[in-house]
């Protein structure tokens, strides 16, 4: 799998950067897990992984409602 973007995590807490690959997936310390799966595991508690990582000054989920507004 090739990954092409570096996130960063909204909470200062967690680790500044994760690989993340075009498929939703992402590496952290060597583990293979959906966005939404590693902030759960991160945080402790259940939340949607698109609203704690940001890429250029935007979470993934406002990105995504602004690239694809059908979705």
């Amino acid at each position: 799998m090739k990954f092409e973007y570096v996130y960063i995590l909204t909470n200062p807490a967690m680790p500044d950067w994760v690989k993340v690959g075009k498929s939703n997936n992402v590496i952290y310390d060597g583990q293979k897990y959906t966005i939404s799966g590693l902030a759960v595991k991160l945080c402790g508690y259940n939340v949607n992984g698109y609203t704690r990582f940001m890429f250029e000054d935007e979470t993934l989920w406002k990105r995504r409602q602004r690239l694809h507004p059908e979705l």
